[in-house]
């Protein structure tokens, strides 16, 4: 089976029927590796890294299920804390450097020119033969969210991969006008959306205790702290919070975020 069709089958498990990113990015038939950029097993967890975590994991499972012509080769940094446990993809650490210093110098040798799949938002600028995932525009767009170093430093990035041969994808269609729009982009040049699933979250067994158990019944915050109460947190609150439409969470440790005439915010006790 080739590589783009592990790719495929992901984007299928949740439901969607857009064209598979990778299939529109490349066309592996077995003859070279498919590399992928392993950074992400060094940073905190965020969504991100959820993402970057979840699609390898879910590549690794459908590679061992259905066969995998395409060598699929995992580079990261040395000195990870505990070995990856994947059955098929071949983990190799590189480099002696860490962070955006081993990601700009030590990844683009270890690759020899071959594809290369970066899924965390950048990826190696010298390294042509590449797609990388950019998440969201929130840079341009929510810009006091971030430092100005870190917007200086993507910024850069995102330029010199619009002037190279970078393939970039992203994970919604909203995204894809957010990135179009900021970026100057033609919107058919961006790959995807390739979706953000919840499946891991079905391997957790959900304990409703803890957040009484420290005391937190009361959201969003211990009385006398208010949640923001400009439009844009308390739209992202109300339009995705997942926990406020979930049958399986008691209404009492629900989110139910409201506005007052005065434009504090305000979530019944």
């Amino acid at each position: 089976m080739r590589t783009t069709s592990l790719f495929a089958s992901r984007t299928n498990t949740l439901g969607n029927s857009e064209m598979p990113v990778v299939r529109r990015a490349v066309d592996l038939d077995g003859s070279e590796p498919l590399y992928l950029n392993g950074r992400f097993h060094f940073q905190a967890m965020t969504g991100v890294q959820r993402y970057a975590a979840e699609i390898t994991t879910a590549l690794d499972q459908l590679a061992a299920k259905d066969g995998c012509s395409t060598r699929l080769v995992m580079l990261t940094p040395q000195g990870l804390d505990e070995p990856i446990a994947y059955r098929v993809i071949q983990h190799r650490s590189v480099g002696r450097l860490r962070g955006h210093l081993w990601e700009q110098l030590e990844l683009p040798g270890s690759t020899r020119g071959r594809l290369l799949v970066s899924l965390g938002n950048s990826g190696p600028v010298l390294h042509r033969r590449q797609l990388i995932v950019l998440h969201d525009a929130n840079l341009y767009a929510l810009p006091e969210s971030y430092s100005r170093r870190f917007r200086l430093w993507h910024k850069l990035l995102h330029r010199l991969y619009l002037r190279g041969s970078a393939r970039i994808a992203t994970v919604s269609k909203f995204s894809a006008g957010e990135l179009a729009r900021y970026l100057g982009l033609d919107p058919s040049r961006i790959l995807g959306p390739t979706l953000e699933g919840a499946d891991h979250i079905l391997r957790a067994e959900p304990d409703f205790t803890v957040l009484p158990r420290h005391g937190l019944v009361s959201y969003p915050y211990p009385d006398g702290r208010d949640y923001p109460a400009d439009p844009d947190h308390l739209n992202y609150q109300l339009d995705y919070n997942t926990r406020q439409r979930s049958d399986h969470m008691p209404a009492t440790l629900r989110y139910d975020y409201t506005v007052s005439p005065g434009g504090s915010s305000t979530a019944p006790k």
